[in-house]
């Protein structure tokens, strides 16, 4: 699942950075290598199996070190490079879209410290204060703007829509051919007056 790269928000809290992924998967890719290197070795130079398990411990102990720190080097760089923070995953330029602010779109973007719309011409729940064409207007160049400034895109679906909203700025995510885009996932649990909130990047 780490190695996937795939990350799991709980009500907010990120618990696969890729540092950490990148440390847990490094560090059991080398120790396994290790392991088996030092075992195969000592077995072909000893022929005994008790001295090529001690000769498979010593590459265990070698080759985790290693991998801890190859794989935390090389998250780092992959995080960078796609603009990601290291440290939780999330993307330092990005937006949230889709149907529903109130609702799921601004919950989803405060889960991945990412933005969403906040002109004057809607209120405090998403709602939309203007006519539909002013609206679709500010929203057509405030989109725009963000996909010129090469923001990643998190889309909180849901397919079907019937937002014109929503619908607008996928057609221009289709026309522009943007590619920085992931989908999210929400999914949310009431039990005895508690609240739980899963947000899922794919």
């Amino acid at each position: 699942m780490a190695a996937k790269g795939g990350s799991i928000f709980i009500n907010g809290f990120n618990i696969s950075s890729p540092l950490l992924k990148g440390a847990i998967t490094g560090t059991a890719g080398g120790a396994v290598g290790g392991y088996s290197g030092g075992f195969t070795s000592g077995l072909l130079m000893t022929g005994d199996f008790g001295k090529a398990h001690e000769f498979g411990v010593q590459g265990l102990y070698t080759g985790a070190s290693l991998g801890l720190t190859s794989g935390t080097i090389s998250a780092y760089a992959y995080s960078k490079q796609n603009g990601f923070n290291p440290f939780t995953g999330k993307a330092n330029n990005s937006i949230t879209i889709g149907e529903g602010m109130a609702n799921r779109v601004n919950p989803i973007a405060k889960d991945l410290n990412s933005r969403t719309i906040t002109k004057p011409w809607r209120d405090k729940f998403g709602n939309v204060r203007v006519n539909q064409e002013l609206g679709l207007g500010f929203n057509e160049a405030w989109f725009k703007a963000q996909l010129r400034n090469d923001a990643k895109v998190y889309n909180a679906g849901p397919n079907g829509s019937n937002s014109p909203y929503y619908n607008l700025e996928l057609n221009i995510i289709k026309t522009t051919n943007h590619q920085n885009i992931q989908n999210v996932h929400m999914y949310q649990f009431n039990y005895n007056n508690m609240s739980l909130r899963f947000t899922f990047v794919k």
